[in-house]
């Protein structure tokens, strides 16, 4: 794989609540490829995991407003009868008809809505190890902690 990306779930901005994950990942398209197909998975299947700034309680948008972190079970079964991938996820843990997404399936889900449009489309994550601090053994430092105020 040839192309190097990064991906955040959440508040990038740090302008509402300030918490997100970013994922590290190898895939086999550019981020022009992988954003053209996302965007036309969104039209073909009536969904999307986005909002604009300005928009507000955007239909068939999921995961955009705080504490907007489930789908119900019918929605799941519509979408992969619809042909998109959701194997990644533990329907196990369904309750009451819904079931809660973490972050990684929020990354997971955008990464199956790429492969709906892109059928070749492979990603592989990456978790690199840290240089420094998180109770490194030889290197446990915190550096450049006084910058944050």
């Amino acid at each position: 794989m040839k192309f190097l990306h990064s991906f955040t779930v959440g508040d990038w901005s740090k302008d509402g609540h300030n918490q997100s994950d970013r994922y590290i990942f190898k895939a086999t398209h550019s981020r022009e490829d992988i954003v053209k197909a996302y965007l036309e998975t969104c039209e073909k299947l009536g969904i999307r995991l986005h909002k604009e700034s300005n928009e507000w309680n955007v239909p068939n948008a999921f995961f955009c407003q705080y504490e907007d972190d489930s789908m119900s079970e019918e929605e799941i079964e519509g979408l992969e009868e619809k042909g998109l991938d959701l194997s990644f996820l533990d329907k196990e843990e369904i309750w009451q008809g819904m079931l809660q997404f973490t972050p990684i399936d929020v990354f997971e889900m955008f990464m199956s809505m790429v492969k709906f449009s892109i059928p070749e489309f492979r990603h592989e994550e990456l978790d690199p190890p840290c240089i420094n601090g998180w109770w490194n053994e030889d290197f446990n430092y915190q550096i450049g902690y006084g910058v944050f105020y």
